[in-house]
């Protein structure tokens, strides 16, 4: 019989056509080959509170009337905080659910470990629900940044701080989180340093049937203040100078996305640059595969947010696009020897159009690059290696944690 494992995240792809990340899942299905899991989160208007997907136990805590309860999914929670003041009503009674949500599961259920995504909130919950539990399993916590590097301030450190010291194990998705991490006072032989995965055998490849446009630019994500989006259309701006042929596609949704529209109209770009909003993951293959240049311009936003790692440069990769990647602390873990030369400096505008002008006079030339970026996705990213990585990760603090009990 297989062990249970309980996994607690802020969003779940809410159906196959869902735009939210869904890195949780897709590392859920490869854990589900050794563990019987079970997923918490938050309910949403017409979604079942319980169901199965392929093999996983999905359970939604309902935490307002359900039409309104909009504090999560369509963006993160931070960006639905600074959305709608109502949403920050809904901020405790998202909390008090959830913490009764894990409560009554983990009485339910025998769980052998907890796998909880984000050390806030879903930590938080989690920190106050074993203190009302018996018998509390095992516990790792992953860091995906935004929770790690934003929250800025003593109240929120000092938070983040009992939560880490507090629980078994914890992995960040990049090596320079694990620098961040070590200012919590967390051993090195409580962390470990795993990413999430990209599915670049079978998902993320060059489309054949696709011709790629050796003047197209595109970007996938967030339209938020930490990817940088404004910078890459100022640069955009300066290349079509050079490059009137030029084209920019814009992939994603968020609180920037007036700003940079605003720019492209004052700019008369409107022609040049498509505001597609969010795709389906699905989509994205055949985006890459006709697109020659992905641009990745991420920066370090006020509130201090930044990076964990940013996977979607890995899926470009795996579709053979060239990535132009801005140099922080968490991309490093991105750059090999043959694309550092591509990346720049947080907020460079000058340098996003330098290597964006570079890329399109000699695009059709790199056909030994584009090989070079695929084969780096695959030996660093796929899920196969990756779900690997974390089952024996969970399994190794599970036994960890039953070795110190009985001795």
């Amino acid at each position: 019989m297989k062990k249970k494992l309980l996994v607690l995240t802020s969003t779940y792809p809410r159906h196959s056509q869902d735009t939210v990340p869904s890195f949780v899942m897709q590392l859920n299905q490869q854990l589900s080959d050794t563990f019987d899991v079970h997923v918490l989160a938050p309910h949403a208007h017409t979604l079942p509170h319980s169901e199965v997907q392929e093999k996983v136990h999905v359970h939604r805590f309902q935490y307002f009337f359900s039409r309104w309860q909009t504090l999560t999914y369509g963006g993160g929670m931070l960006e639905n905080l600074k959305r709608s003041k109502m949403n920050w009503f809904l901020l405790p009674l998202f909390f008090v659910a959830q913490t009764i949500a894990i409560w009554r599961l983990m009485r339910k259920y025998s769980f052998s470990i907890v796998h909880c995504h984000w050390i806030i909130p879903q930590g938080l919950s989690l920190s106050i629900a074993i203190k009302a539990t018996a018998h509390p399993p095992p516990i790792m916590i992953t860091s995906h940044g935004g929770d790690l590097y934003g929250l800025k301030g003593w109240f929120w450190r000092f938070i983040k701080k009992r939560i880490l010291i507090s629980i078994d194990h914890v992995t960040v998705v990049s090596c320079a989180m694990m620098d961040e991490l070590q200012a919590y006072g967390i051993p090195l032989s409580r962390a470990s340093v795993i990413p999430m995965g990209v599915n670049v055998k079978d998902e993320f490849i060059p489309l054949n049937t696709v011709p790629r446009n050796f003047n197209r630019v595109i970007f996938v994500g967030r339209l938020a203040e930490k990817k940088g989006v404004i910078y890459l259309v100022q640069a955009f701006k300066k290349v079509k100078e050079d490059h009137p042929e030029v084209e920019l596609l814009i992939i994603g949704d968020g609180p920037e996305r007036a700003r940079i529209q605003r720019f492209i109209e004052q700019n008369a770009l409107t022609n040049d640059v498509q505001l597609l909003g969010g795709k389906p993951k699905s989509a994205l293959p055949e985006l890459f595969s006709s697109s020659s240049i992905a641009v990745m311009p991420s920066i370090v936003a006020k509130s201090g947010d930044q990076e964990g790692l940013g996977l979607v440069s890995v899926e470009a990769m795996g579709c053979g696009c060239i990535p132009i990647i801005s140099r922080l602390p968490a991309t490093r873990d991105l750059l090999f020897d043959d694309i550092i030369e591509w990346s720049v400096p947080p907020e460079d505008v000058d340098g996003l159009a330098a290597n964006i002008s570079r890329a399109i006079k000699t695009g059709v030339k790199h056909d030994k690059l584009r090989h070079q970026v695929r084969d780096f996705a695959q030996s660093k990213f796929d899920w196969t290696s990756i779900g690997k990585r974390y089952t024996q990760t969970l399994l190794r603090v599970e036994k960890n944690k039953n070795n110190t009990k009985n001795a």
